[in-house]
């Protein structure tokens, strides 16, 4: 699996993030870096507008998760990025009503900022969280016998509202709830089918959930493993319609993109490292 350039580049840049810990512990911040390998069971539907299901995906997709974090008093400012990929289950149906299963290449790329403040100045207060991310999901549905290959792209930047708190602290370890509301903004789809021309098409968006809880146990002074099991969902509204072209040329048919659902069920197991 290959990933674009760019999702490289904001790999190396939340490395160089963590870099500079050790200056601003100096400087009476602190911070971590941590590495981990995720897993994600994934679910997706599309439904039309009856909310009957046209087809659906459903697999595990292995990956992987980088955060850097600095805290100065009240306010700490954290910067994460994943990717996942795998082949899953496609189930749906032709155009023409016929039933269809293949296999679908899935790539996904996340990239966070947020920034979070103590509603009080201890250590253990309940943190109110605002951000922006930005998401890429590219969806490969294989050709079979008698269907052609279909390429998708979904991108999204999403603003996001939560909370965190510690709920237990005892010796070695610590527990905690991760919350989110999410929104995309001004979601794009672009398709790429054998013998059309690409188009994109935008999409409506409905506010989305992250719930995350995340369990450290510290076995070094400056090292810990981090378990988070999460739950998290996106909800697409049906986009607009444009009529299909092939090399320049309108066609009889019109693309539309319908409803769709994806609730990821996941967890993380990363090394954190505290200068």
């Amino acid at each position: 699996m290959t990933f674009p350039h760019s999702y490289s580049r904001i790999a190396f840049q939340i490395a160089l993030f963590g870099l500079t810990l050790n200056s601003y512990a100096q400087e009476g911040q602190t911070g971590f870096v941590q590495a981990g390998i995720s897993s994600q069971n994934f679910h997706y539907k599309e439904t039309d507008a009856q909310g009957a299901m046209l087809d659906r995906e459903d697999g595990l997709l292995p990956g992987v998760e980088i955060a850097a974090r600095i805290r100065n008093g009240r306010y700490t400012s954290l910067i994460t990025a994943s990717l996942h990929g795998g082949t899953i289950t496609y189930d749906g149906q032709t155009q023409g009503g016929s039933s269809l299963t293949t296999d679908t290449q899935e790539r996904i790329a996340d990239v966070a900022v947020s920034i979070m403040r103590t509603i009080d100045p201890s250590s253990t207060s309940p943190r109110l969280s605002a951000g922006f991310g930005y998401r890429e999901w590219r969806r490969d549905i294989q050709p079979t016998n008698f269907t052609s290959g279909l390429y998708e792209t979904y991108r999204w930047p999403y603003w996001m509202l939560g909370v965190n708190a510690d709920f237990l602290q005892n010796g070695h370890w610590k527990a905690g709830l991760d919350w989110r509301l999410m929104r995309p903004i001004y979601p794009t789809i672009e398709i790429e089918a054998d013998g059309f021309d690409p188009l994109t098409l935008d999409l409506g968006a409905r506010l989305s959930v992250y719930v995350g809880f995340p369990v450290e146990y510290r076995f070094r002074s400056k090292q810990s493993i981090v378990i988070r099991p999460y739950w998290q969902t996106w909800f697409l509204e049906r986009s607009n319609s444009k009529r299909l072209y092939s090399n320049g040329n309108p066609t009889g048919l019109i693309a539309t993109e319908p409803d769709s659902e994806t609730v990821i069920l996941g967890i993380t197991a990363s090394l954190r490292f505290t200068p």
